[in-house]
């Protein structure tokens, strides 16, 4: 085979370096035609298998997609975040509910009398909890909820998270002092109990409002911190999937 090429050779009269030149482009061709079935030519001369490289376009559309899952996971845990609160507080409010309401059981026990007749002790115990429910469910979480969008208490800690609570805890009697002043009647309008022993039982609950408070914002804290850390994994995992689609596109 090899005699009958280089006798074509010699038909052609070319010297020993010209025929050198013919050989390599001849085999370079030969080469390139037979990595031309199985991989495209320019990335045989790269030197191996490239994967097929994504349009600009597709890569910047891929970008923003899994950018916008990312954001929509973020801003599904933000929102449950006040959600997940506001149950918790709810429990609480009703721990509150129910020892004010035991609590004026036990004044109207003391000024209860034989003259006084039943159907206005349900009336005025209808209006007290009534009352105490509006200041409850109305007034004192509306302040709650508010105070846990501020994010001002988030950061702090020891004495000044404390001092934080214990001024959540001395508005929140205020709310309730303030509604009961307002919504109850006073002395000499023929109330079993009169406001002012509701006023003086209700300060004597301080304690109790405050261990409440330290319950609710504790736990705020708590649901925040697990919530960041959850978000702060979601991004960890975006950027790091983005790393990993960037080298795709280079390699």
């Amino acid at each position: 085979m090899w005699s009958a090429f280089f006798t074509w050779l010699g038909i052609l009269s070319l010297n020993w370096w010209q025929a050198l030149i013919f050989i390599v482009i001849i085999s370079l061709v030969f080469l390139l035609f037979n990595f031309q079935k199985t991989k495209p030519i320019w990335v045989w001369l790269v030197g191996g298998y490239k994967k097929k490289k994504i349009p600009c376009g597709s890569c910047i559309q891929i970008t923003f997609s899994k950018r916008e899952k990312m954001e929509t996971k973020r801003e599904k845990i933000e929102k449950k975040i006040l959600k997940d609160q506001m149950n918790f507080v709810e429990s609480k409010i009703s721990e509150i509910n129910t020892n004010f309401i035991n609590n004026f059981s036990k004044l109207l026990a003391d000024f209860r009398n034989d003259a006084d007749d039943p159907g206005q002790e349900i009336i005025q115990s209808r209006l007290y909890w009534g009352l105490l429910f509006e200041a409850l469910e109305k007034l004192v979480k509306d302040e709650i909820r508010r105070s846990f969008k501020e994010n001002g208490f988030y950061e702090i800690s020891g004495i000044e998270f404390s001092q934080y609570v214990k001024s959540r805890s001395s508005n929140i009697m205020s709310i309730i002092t303030h509604h009961v002043r307002n919504a109850y009647p006073p002395k000499g309008l023929g109330m079993i109990v009169d406001q002012e022993y509701i006023l003086d039982y209700i300060n004597k609950l301080n304690g109790f409002v405050e261990d409440i408070s330290f319950d609710i914002y504790v736990e705020a804290k708590r649901i925040k911190r697990l919530a960041l850390e959850e978000v702060r994994k979601i991004e960890k995992e975006f950027y790091e999937e983005m790393d990993k689609f960037e080298l795709e596109l280079v390699s």
